[in-house]
Parts: structure tokens; sequence; C-alpha cells
């Protein structure tokens, strides 16, 4: 069951990236060749504590 759950994240994760990377095509008008066909990152580096190092994001409708 560990294993399936695992496989589906990846699964998850990589239609995710494409998904992005698609958008990403589509607003900047940059060919698909210059992102990379697969996330540059681990799912285990993603959910991995301090993996985004930046200053959270300030939603100033909320303020």
């Amino acid at each position: 069951m560990v294993r399936q759950r695992g496989q589906y994240l990846e699964e998850a994760l990589q239609k995710i990236y494409e998904s992005g990377r698609d958008l990403a095509v589509g607003e900047t008008n940059l060919p698909l060749k210059t992102f990379s066909d697969n996330c540059s990152y681990t799912l285990e580096e993603i959910v991995r504590d301090g993996f985004y190092s930046g200053e959270p994001a300030i939603d100033d409708v909320l303020e």
C-alpha cells in the first residue's frame, strides 16, 4: 500500500510539473524545450521542511 501511494504521488508530481510547465510556456512564449521534461526536485525534497526558503507571500486582500 505504501509503495502504491508513493508511486501515485510520484506520478501526480510529474503531471503537476507538466501542467505548470505548459502554463509557463503559454505565459512566457518560450519554447517547450526551454523547460526540463521532469521536475528538478524529488518528492522527498519537496516535502522536506525548509524546501522553500523564500519569504512567505503576503496577501494584501486579507489585511
